[in-house]
């Protein structure tokens, strides 16, 4: 890796050489160490431009992430190929992000993506709205900044989430085509978060409510946290254990034995990718 700065208390840009070619919107798999298990970031960085960057979160108490903060230029960093289909096109486009959530975006924008595109970014401070300059500068009057805790003039105070139930949005074209328009929600997996989200879902535009996360190659205690942000009962996670290592499920529909409305909850969020979990990684 070539550089590794904390721009932000917390938050940290991660960059190495780029080896591949990506579409904006795109992820990787990380690790700095085999043994250690792999955690996805988004890409941020343009998808012509030398470098990779990622975003990330310090956690202290994590296994990966407190890794990642020690690295300096020159450590070896484990990285697989990009994959996913978070991904967006010309014409209108409504984005929502909190905190590092805001990396595919910015990925998108680097790319050239910015005609017609409307961003909604939100933090507990002006700090942590990340690259608010770059976005700022690129969208103007598209660009929707929303701080929970000090809001100075100009920003929208509280959440994302408060900002989206307390504004007008426009309705959504009605050929629902999306090359014409679409609406795209990165977010944290709370299920606090989920109410006004669902309530979009069921009106007259179209939401993507979160790039999903692969489910396969979580651990057991994993699950059980999906299973706690899905509403199913704890013994969920052992069932979807079983279906994922042992019975070779392919999608979520398979599960037959989770509770009846688990598959359609689960597909807002989780995807079943074993080819993409599975792959060789490459090491920088």
């Amino acid at each position: 890796m070539t550089a590794n700065p904390q721009v932000v208390p917390g938050i940290f840009r991660l960059s190495f050489p780029r080896i591949f070619d990506f579409v904006p919107g795109q992820l990787v798999a990380l690790t700095t160490d085999p043994l250690v298990p792999v955690r996805f970031y988004s890409i941020a960085s343009g998808s012509g431009e030398p470098q990779v960057d990622i975003l990330f979160d310090l956690v202290p108490q994590g296994l990966l992430t407190p890794r990642l903060a020690r690295l300096a230029p020159g450590d070896t960093l484990y990285v697989s190929p990009p994959f996913g289909r978070f991904v967006d096109s010309e014409g209108p486009s409504f984005w929502v992000a909190a905190g590092t959530g805001v990396a595919p975006f910015l990925s998108m924008l680097r790319s050239g993506l910015r005609e017609g595109k409307t961003l909604v970014q939100g933090s507990r401070t002006v700090a942590g709205l990340l690259e608010r300059g770059l976005f700022a500068d690129a969208l103007r009057e598209r660009y929707l900044p929303c701080c929970s805790r000090k809001t100075p003039k100009g920003y929208s105070p509280g959440r994302t989430t408060e900002w989206l139930t307390t504004n007008p949005l426009p309705p959504f074209p009605a050929s629902s085509s999306a090359a014409a328009a679409a609406w795209w929600w990165t977010r944290g997996t709370s299920s606090s978060a989920r109410g006004p989200l669902r309530k979009y879902h069921r009106g007259n535009i179209l939401l993507t409510p979160v790039m999903k996360e692969n489910l396969f190659g979580k651990t057991i205690d994993q699950l059980s946290a999906v299973a706690q942000i899905a509403d199913l009962p704890r013994f969920a996670a052992r069932q979807m254990c079983d279906w994922l290592y042992r019975k070779d499920a392919r999608s979520l529909s398979a599960m037959t034995n989770l509770p009846r409305r688990a598959p359609e909850t689960l597909s807002e969020l989780y995807d079943i990718e074993p080819s993409a979990a599975g792959q060789g990684d490459g090491i920088l």
